[in-house]
Parts: structure tokens; sequence; C-alpha cells
């Protein structure tokens, strides 16, 4: 186990790590033009303000900075800089860490570290073992060939979640090293990855989401320290998203959710106390 790891489990009243959880009402964001389809994304360690709106719901070449989440829309003219990228990348694996976007080139094995603060690649590492198919995606209906390989972050580090041929399409969990995206450690997990609509890590735990359809639901938590998975129910959401993702530096789930119009949200995760 890592120290960070450790240190989160000895925190009783430490919310980042508690599993004895729910998730309060969404905050909805965009609100001049109530239609924000893509991902957004707040730095994960780095402490400000500032908002990343990913305009596209599946693949990207750009990135707009708001200089706070209630200021994004889908306007690049109302953004505060825009960021175009030398490649296309999945929208939705992509994190904002330490003024770097992590994400994987788009139907490929390939990760990428880019430095926002110089508008340069930093460094590319191929995931060669990661399946990039159908049966390697989360549930997205008719848009299953994305999202074979997600990047997550959570308080003990960088992690690829994928699936492999030799997995049997069932999610992989690696470590990875955020400096030159090595792999340090890897996990095998029993949650056959396209059966699962998202999945994100939370102090060194992997939690997923029901099929793609609403009500959105987080039905299980992998330790990876253990092997363990627990099935859980606890309601995320009563429609769609096509995007969960979680932020260990604002301990918010931030999601694209779809009834009435395609808008960004952010969650709260709630501490339930127990007698």
């Amino acid at each position: 186990m890592t120290t960070a790891y450790n240190k989160c489990l000895e925190s009783k009243d430490n919310l980042g790590c508690n599993s004895n959880i729910a998730v309060g009402a969404p905050t909805t964001l965009c609100a001049k033009s109530g239609h924000c389809p893509g991902a957004l994304l707040q730095d994960n360690v780095i402490g400000n303000n500032k908002a990343y709106y990913i305009p596209n719901h599946s693949t990207a070449n750009k990135i707009l900075e708001f200089s706070s989440l209630k200021n994004v829309e889908n306007n690049e003219t109302a953004a505060d800089k825009k960021y175009q990228l030398p490649f296309t990348f999945s929208t939705g694996s992509a994190i904002v860490s330490d003024n770097h976007l992590y994400c994987v080139k788009y139907s490929t094995f390939e990760l990428v570290k880019f430095n926002m603060e110089t508008s340069s690649v930093v460094v590319t590492k191929a995931l060669p073992q990661a399946g990039i198919n159908p049966c390697s995606a989360y549930s997205y209906r008719d848009r299953c060939w994305y999202n074979q390989i997600d990047l997550a972050q959570d308080k003990t580090g960088l992690w690829a979640i994928y699936a492999t041929p030799q997995s049997g399409g069932k999610i992989v969990l690696s470590k990875l090293n955020p400096d030159d995206l090595s792999v340090n450690v890897t996990y095998h997990t029993d949650i056959v990855k396209n059966k699962v609509g998202h999945a994100f890590m939370r102090c060194g735990k992997l939690y997923t989401t029901n099929q793609y359809s609403g009500p959105v639901v987080l039905n299980h938590i992998f330790d990876p320290i253990t092997g363990i998975t627990k099935s859980i129910s606890i309601l995320l959401y009563a429609s769609t998203t096509y995007y969960v993702d979680y932020n260990p530096r604002t301990q918010k789930l931030y999601a694209w959710i779809t009834k009435n119009k395609h808008t960004q949200a952010t969650f709260s995760i709630l501490q339930l106390h127990t007698a």
C-alpha cells in the first residue's frame, strides 16, 4: 500500500475515503447556452477555481478554459483561453492534474501527457495490452467504441481503467507513473467493462455505475488491495449520464447529464453517519 493510501484509511473523518456515502443533488452549469455536451474538468491537484470544458461528446482536439465553473459555456468566445492540441483524443478519457492534461489518443493505445502552460506534449506512452474494440469499452449503446481506455486520478495517484483480450473483457486497473506514464502495478477485477456505464477511482478503490441508461446508480466498489468486489446501490442521477468522473481535490463527481437539455453538472459526495 502507498503511504497516501494508508493515511487516507487511518482518518475516520476523511470524507475522501469513507465508502458509506450518498450523492447530493446536481449543481447544473452552462446556464446561458443550456446545451453543453462533452466533459467538464477541474485540476485534481492545484487549488484554483479554473474549469476546463471539452466541447465534444466523443472526440476532441481542443479545450476551453474558464475562470470558474459558473462561467462555463459552450462558446469559444466566452472562454478565457483555448488550448489546441496536435492530435485528437477521447473526451471521456481526459483529466487535468498539476497544469497537465492526461488523455488517450482516439482509437489508439497511446497515453499522452500534455503541458497546458507550454501547450506541448511532454510524453506519450503505449498501453499495448489494452483492447480497443467494443468489448473493451463502456456500455455506450451505438457509441461503444469510445473510451476503451479511461484515465482517472484519486488521492493515491494516476490510474488507467481498461480491458484486455486476456482478461475476457473484465476491467483491468494499472497504476501509472505520472512522469513517464509507465505502469507501476496492475490489478485484475471481476467486473465486465462493457456491462458498466462509467468508472472512476476514489481513494484507491474503483467505483462503477450500472449500464448506460437512466437512472444512474453506483453499483460496484472494487478494492485492488484485497481483490474484493462489493455490490452497492447508490443513486447518482435519475436520468442518463454520458460521462462521470471524480475529482479528489474538490471531492465532487462531474457528469454530463442529458435530461431535457444536454448540460454539465457537479455532484457533492455526502457523508452518511452510522450509529
